[in-house]
């Protein structure tokens, strides 16, 4: 995959990420005599930790945009340092991915 490939794949997904709050937002103002649709268990765990916790938000937030924009900041590094700046940034991402998502374990 080269970087035009990627980035476009990273911003349709960033872009469909606030198209999703858009939705989520649009669902949430219907009137009370529209039926809403029943959400699944696991969202509605998260909706309750996203209105309850703006932390949890905001790190939940940071984990997704890390994981759609992952393969970008790989392939930039392997052009930019080479194979071992990739798995060293591959290495960070990572870690970027666990500490918040840690974090949202203990605190949350």
């Amino acid at each position: 995959m080269n970087h035009s490939k990627s980035l476009v794949y990273t911003t349709l997904n960033l872009v469909g990420l606030y198209h999703d709050s858009l939705l989520a937002k649009a669902v949430a103002n219907l009137p009370p005599s529209v039926r809403k649709p029943e959400p699944s268990p696991h969202n509605r765990y998260t909706q309750f930790w996203t209105k309850t916790s703006p932390s949890y938000k905001r790190l939940a937030l940071a984990i997704v945009v890390i994981q759609h924009a992952e393969v970008l900041l790989e392939m930039g590094a392997k052009k930019k340092w080479g194979d071992k700046g990739r798995w060293r940034t591959v290495i960070a991402i990572e870690a970027l991915k666990y500490l918040p998502f840690k974090f949202t374990l203990y605190f949350g």
